[in-house]
């Protein structure tokens, strides 16, 4: 529907006057748009409204004049060529009548719903239009639609013409609709059916669906009758018939596509009395029996195509049943004959009926499913047959038997029961496709709850409105009641933040109506008065601020004044911010507001949301207004009297730098200047004034108007000037560029401290940040050229600009135009060219007398600034870092790099240390030659990398300490004897043996990882100035593991201890002592000293045993077992005395003793605490 609008639409602006209109319309735009902007010769002849109307009208003027004319060269066409003129009236005439048919349809179809809803007949008025059926009859001219209909024995109350008997003598035209009493039916022309696709015919039918689906969109019809006369059937074309039935069903799928709607189908053969016999056959049947249906209704829902013959035979079956019977009852001989004859006339015509309905009803791929409920046979003669039949004979010759005289011959047969009983109860069939369904479902019910939800949305708009502008004007009444109370608290204002709470109430009553912001949905549908609210309170809190706060600022700005007498670097700003106060007309934003918020950060330190209060109500303050007050005459002469003992060089260089913070120009930043870059601490501000820039703009320009000005700032000494003359002007400015330049190398000393480079966190890091300082363009030249821009302060004596010079011309002509009024014109101009010229000398007199004290700042920065060639490139001490800098990166990434891991990195800690490769020592050497502080932002790279050299070369060993020692010493010597004497389990010898001995465990790791970085005496190898995160108590104590290979093993790599064992006394209580360990025994008995010789291990050593025998024979042993069993019954008792390799020790058997001396042949002894004692440390971190 919208696409066809569009072409519509769009048909119609393709015409040639429509066109001509749009452009007009265009023109006329133009003219009172462009119009009074178009001049000639500096006449604007459109600027008036009398002309912009005139040029309307004459373009409307043009545009019917093309249009009359167009329509007269359209008519002299077809004067010329009458084949076009016919061709063009024909067009015409299709489209009258095509829009005559599309009003009638209109016209019907709203009478239609009009009558169903309204009229009385059908009950009482207020009914929907779904009450009835509606039921759609299709089918070609002159089948008998509408004679169906008429002679069906229907009431048609509402039909004029269904009161008669027959219907017109020509056949339907126009789209009608028939009103009965159980049902509405609307009857089509054939044209309809039978009409091309491109046919007027068919844009009606078209118009027609359109038109149904309006006006009942739910269930547009109940059912579709579908008409075809049985002469067609009979009739041999077969082409004809199939071409009719392909119509039809193109029909039924044009119809079902364009309701939407799934309707019952019902296909009535008419004019049955055209088959031979049909009159004789049906000739005896009663009025009831004529009413009866003949046909084949759907026993299910859709009666399927490949059913219609065996339905078509059970209807044969039951007509050849009653052949006999009528046989019987029929007295005339020829009459019988054509009874006989009529069911196999009717059989004979089954295969045709077949293919039709197969054709018109049957399932198609292409078209959507028709709800075939059935085929039915009826005669119903139309006026047309009954017309021809009388002319021809007299009467109608195949109805003998019919009684004319009542009428019989104008009813129908087999058609009330048919639509009474069948087709209208079955109009609840008709169902809208699902989405058409829910799609008016929501468009019914959608617009309800539209309308509910926008009368919701209203009433409650409305209630918001009131309940908001009402709670805002009790928050107003609440305002007030507070602001009320909080004066009455605080009657005597005495400092700025005593009157805060009145100002906060009365400020946030300011802000409780906002015209601008305000929704017009939530607050302008009821009592909004914020216009009104909104001004008052606003001039109520201004007039606050200035009689509430503005008296205590103006104390505090006094007081400053008072305590500032003393010091003159604050006395000028104090006097300079308490006479804006008191006289607005003075007053400087960028001056006043940090002045006001330093003097309350003093007086109210630490209380944040005080001075916060403070500069928001200034800050409203001074943009609305202050009322202008008396100073303190008395405080300000004071002032002024004190101000003028300050140097004036001192109040010129104050002035210069707050003139220069107060011109709002960023400060100067490596970042800024350079971008991103490694270095840390970039954003550190140089301010403006102590840049390039700030030196000629304030130094050079500004400096000496600035002392001139001094002695005309009035309001700020008083009225007598301070006279200087020429001396004065030159000495004040010469101290003046002392502090500059004594600032200016402050400033930039400070930034380049500041500016620094990241330590890098590992080697990659390292690598990385060598990649960044070694650029295309190193940062470290990018910023050493700021630096150079900013300390070489040489200005060339140049020819001033193009704008300056102008300036300069317009200063001397009008000094030359007031000179002349006094002195005549040669003098005036003598006298401005002599101004000029001083003018000149004074500017290079400043210009050269800035030079040469800026020498200093150049001075200061030279080592940094030699470190570039003229052209701002390298110098060879920087390039020299580069070219390491670049080395330095290529050696941790062949590092990082290497298959060999953490091997790697010990190589090349290595090789540091034995100096076997100078990379970084390169490095470090070319940057020990840099100037600070570019030394230090080359040196972090070597620094970091080496740093994370020697962590992971720490991470290595240790690791590998971990996993080639402890992991061995915890799992086969830790908690064993010898190393725990309480153990209960003996260290493995062969274990012991592998761990300690001469090239074993930790005799090779030490070897492999800790000796190269260790020195001689077992301290930590210094590489390059760092040493090795290790633990140097724990390497000393790893080194302790000798003691235990010099006391246990011979010649270092054998397990073996020799040693000699004598007693050396015996408990008085004993009588004898026996030892036999070793394979050896030693007895001793009070009496001579005789000593035996012992091996450990042997082969017999797995058992030692101590005996001891008292003065009455008694015996007592004590027996150990293992390969240590000998160092256990032996380390049982307590060593008395050790001196070098020979130690005393006592053994105690039962509170007895012996004692027996034992000299090693070992190079420690096994019993030396410091060898009985040692243990592994856990980690060498």
């Amino acid at each position: 529907m919208i696409a066809r609008f569009f072409r519509s639409l769009l048909h119609a602006f393709k015409t040639p006057w429509v066109l001509a209109l749009g452009l007009v319309l265009l023109l006329i735009l133009l003219v009172w748009l462009l119009g009074p902007l178009v001049a000639v010769a500096g006449y604007v002849p459109l600027e008036g409204v009398i002309a912009r109307l005139v040029a309307t009208v004459l373009l409307i003027f043009c545009w019917g004049l093309f249009v009359a004319l167009s329509a007269s060269r359209r008519r002299r066409k077809e004067l010329d060529d009458p084949e076009a003129a016919r061709a063009y009236e024909r067009a015409e005439e299709h489209k009258m009548q095509l829009r005559d048919e599309l009003r009638h349809i209109r016209e019907r179809l709203k009478t239609a719903v009009k009558t169903v809803t309204t009229s009385n007949f059908y009950g009482p008025k207020g009914r929907s239009r779904y009450a009835l059926p509606w039921y759609l009859l299709l089918g070609s001219g002159n089948c008998g639609k509408t004679s169906v209909l008429l002679n069906s024995g229907l009431k048609f109350p509402l039909n004029e013409q269904a009161d008669r008997h027959l219907y017109q003598l020509r056949a339907t035209e126009h789209c009608d609709v028939l009103y009965s009493n159980e049902a509405l039916f609307v009857d089509t022309p054939g044209a309809y059916t039978e009409s091309r696709p491109d046919s007027p015919a068919h844009k009606a039918w078209t118009a027609l669906l359109r038109a149904l689906f309006k006006v009942r969109p739910a269930r547009p019809l109940n059912g579709i009758i579908v008409c075809v006369s049985m002469r067609d059937i009979i009739d041999n074309d077969a082409p004809r018939r199939e071409h009719l039935a392909r119509t039809i069903r193109q029909r039924l799928s044009e119809a079902l596509k364009r309701l939407r709607t799934y309707v019952p189908v019902y296909l009535v053969f008419t004019k049955c009395d055209a088959v031979p016999g049909f009159a004789q056959f049906f000739a005896h049947l009663s009025r009831a029996e004529r009413e009866q249906i003949f046909g084949c209704p759907a026993k299910s829902d859709v009666m399927e195509a490949g059913s219609v013959r065996a339905e078509l035979k059970d209807l044969m079956q039951t007509l050849n049943a009653q052949i006999v019977t009528k046989i019987h009852q029929e007295r005339d001989v020829p009459s019988r004959g054509e009874m006989f004859r009529f069911p196999q006339e009717l059989a004979a015509l089954g295969s045709r009926m077949e293919e039709f309905i197969t054709e018109a009803f049957g399932p198609s791929r292409y078209h959507r499913p028709v709800m075939f409920r059935g085929f039915f046979f009826s005669s119903a003669l139309s006026a047309q047959d009954i017309v021809a039949a009388t002319a021809r004979e007299g009467e109608l010759s195949y109805q003998t038997g019919f009684n004319a005289t009542v009428g019989d011959y104008a009813k129908g047969f087999f058609l009330l029961r048919l639509l009474e009983g069948l087709i209208i109860p079955e109009a609840r069939l008709a169902n809208a496709d699902k989405e058409h369904i829910w799609a008016l479902r929501l468009r019914r019910y959608g617009l309800q709850a539209a309308a509910a939800a926008l009368f919701l949305l209203a009433g409650t708009f409305l209630g918001v409105s009131f309940i908001n502008n009402y709670s805002r004007v009790e928050t107003l009444d609440a305002a007030y009641a507070g602001f009320s109370g909080a004066q009455k608290k605080a009657p005597l204002v005495n400092e700025p933040r005593t009157p805060l709470p009145e100002l906060n109430i009365i400020e946030k009553a300011t802000f409780v109506y906002d015209p601008e912001e305000d929704s017009a949905i939530g607050y302008g549908l009821g009592l909004y008065q914020g216009r009104v609210f909104r001004k008052s309170t606003q001039e109520a809190y201004l007039g606050t601020l200035n009689t509430r706060l503005m008296p205590p600022v103006r104390q505090a700005a006094a007081r400053r004044v008072e305590a500032a007498l003393n010091n003159p670097m604050e006395l000028k700003n104090a006097l300079r911010a308490y006479l804006m106060l008191c006289q607005p007309q003075h007053i400087n934003r960028k001056f006043l507001d940090p002045w006001l918020a330093n003097v309350w950060a003093g007086d109210y330190s630490g209380q944040a949301p005080v001075q916060a209060d403070l500069r928001r109500h200034m800050d409203y303050l001074l943009a609305h207004g202050i009322t202008p007050a008396e100073p303190d005459a008395e405080l300000v002469d004071r002032a002024r009297k004190a101000l003028l003992r300050i140097p004036l060089a001192e109040l010129a260089y104050q002035r210069l730098r707050e003139e220069a913070g107060e011109s709002g120009k960023p400060p100067f930043t490596f970042r800024a200047a350079i971008g991103q870059s490694p270095f840390n601490g970039d954003t550190q501000p140089v301010d403006y004034l102590y840049t390039r820039q700030g030196y000629e703009e304030y130094l050079i320009r500004r400096c000496p108007v600035i002392i001139r000005n001094l002695t005309g700032e009035t309001w700020i000494f008083g009225a007598n000037p301070i006279l200087l003359s020429a001396l004065d002007m030159n000495n004040v400015y010469k101290e003046v560029r002392t502090m500059y330049f004594r600032d200016y190398t402050s400033s930039w000393s400070q930034a380049l401290k500041n500016l620094s480079v990241r330590m890098p966190a590992s080697m990659a890091d390292a690598r990385k940040l060598a990649e960044e300082l070694t650029p295309g363009m190193p940062p470290a030249v990018l910023a050493l050229r700021e630096v150079r821009a900013n300390t070489r302060l040489i200005m060339e004596n140049v020819e001033p600009g193009a704008v300056q010079a102008a300036a300069q011309e317009e200063g001397k002509r009008k000094l030359q135009q007031k000179l002349a009024s006094k002195t005549g014109g040669k003098m005036a101009r003598a006298l401005t060219e002599q101004a000029a010229k001083s003018a000149e000398e004074l500017r290079r007199d400043v210009l050269e007398a800035a030079q040469r004290d800026a020498q200093a700042v150049r001075q200061y920065f030279v080592p940094l600034d030699s470190l570039l060639d003229e052209q701002g490139n390298p110098g060879p001490a920087l390039r020299a870092v580069q070219d390491a800098m670049t080395g330095a990166g290529e050696y941790f990434a062949g590092i990082i790099s290497s298959d060999q891991g953490e091997q790697r990195v010990l190589h090349a800690l290595l090789d540091l240390a034995d100096e076997k490769n100078d990379t970084l020592r390169s490095l470090e050497s070319a940057v020990g030659r840099l100037p600070a502080p570019v030394r230090g932002w080359y040196a972090t790279v070597a620094a970091g990398g080496l740093r994370d050299m020697l962590n992971r070369g720490a991470r290595s060993i240790n690791q590998a300490y971990q996993e080639r020692v402890i992991a061995l010493y915890d799992k086969n010597l830790n908690a064993r004897y010898p190393f725990d004497p309480g153990a209960s389990r003996d260290a493995n010898l062969d274990d012991f043996a592998a761990f300690f001995r001469s090239g074993g465990v930790l005799d090779n790791f030490h070897e492999t990882y800790l000796r190269p970085f260790i020195t001689r005496t077992g301290t930590l190898r210094p590489i390059m100035g760092r040493y090795m995160p290790l633990s140097s108590q724990a390497v000393i104590n790893l080194q302790k593991a000798n003691r235990v290979q010099e006391a246990f093993f011979m010649s270092g790599r054998e397990l073996g201890i020799t040693f000699l064992m004598e007693p050396h006394a015996l408990d008085a209580t004993l009588k004898q002592v026996n030892l036999r360990a070793a394979g050896r025994h030693l007895s001793y008995m009070h009496g001579p000293v005789q000593g035996a010789s012992f091996t450990w291990p042997s082969d017999s050593a797995s058992q030692a045993m101590l005996e001891t025998i008292d003065l009455h024979g008694i015996s007592s042993q004590t027996t150990t077992r293992g390969e240590w069993a000998l160092f256990r019954l032996l380390r049982g008792g307590g060593i008395k005395r050790q001196e070098g390799s020979t130690c005393l020790i006592e053994v105690q058997q039962q509170g007895k003793w012996a004692q027996f001396l034992i000299q090693f042949r070992n190079r420690m002894n096994p019993f030396d605490p410091r060898v009985c004692t040692f243990n592994l440390p856990p980690s060498l971190l």
